[in-house]
Order: C-alpha cells, then sequence, then structure tokens
C-alpha cells in the first residue's frame, strides 16, 4: 500500500514537475512577445524622431504592434488551457 502510495506520488510531482516546465517556458514565450512589441514602437519612436512620420506609417506600426500581442495572447490562452485541464486532472 505504501509502495503504492510512493509511485502515485512520484507521478503526480513529475506531471507537477512537467506543468511548472511548461509555465516557465510560456513565461518566457510573454518575455519574447513584449520584447518584439517594444522594438516594434521603437521603430515608431526612431521614425517619430526623424519627422518622417505619416499617417499611414503611423497605422502600419500600431498595427504591427497590436497583431502581435493579439497572436501571443491567444497562444497564451490555449496554452493556459492546457495547463488547466492537466492541473484538473491531478
Amino acid at each position: 500500500m505504501i509502495a503504492g502510495l510512493r509511485q502515485k506520488l512520484k507521478l503526480y510531482q513529475f506531471d507537477l514537475s512537467s506543468i511548472v516546465q511548461d509555465l516557465s517556458l510560456m513565461a518566457d514565450t510573454t518575455t519574447n512577445d513584449v520584447n518584439k512589441t517594444l522594438r516594434t514602437l521603437g521603430l515608431r519612436t526612431k521614425i517619430l524622431k526623424k519627422k518622417t512620420i505619416t499617417p499611414k506609417k503611423d497605422v502600419k506600426v500600431w498595427g504591427m504592434a497590436i497583431k502581435e500581442q493579439t497572436n501571443g495572447l491567444t497562444e497564451s490562452i490555449a496554452k493556459c488551457d492546457t495547463i488547466i485541464k492537466a492541473l484538473e486532472a491531478l
């Protein structure tokens, strides 16, 4: 009986370890996505400093930034749903 409980405990620990690693990777991905967005907005800042920004360029840069964040959030939501299901299974 005790051996069976230890085996189950090891399985739970392994599953939790995998989930923690998934969360860590997700956090890294989120950080990378934020950095991409900041670089995109940095491009806008450079254009503003050169005073060569047009409404079309401004819309394009903001569109890129919004698209990057939206895609990142969509992926994060899907990953979170998977992790929540795994936690509920435990």
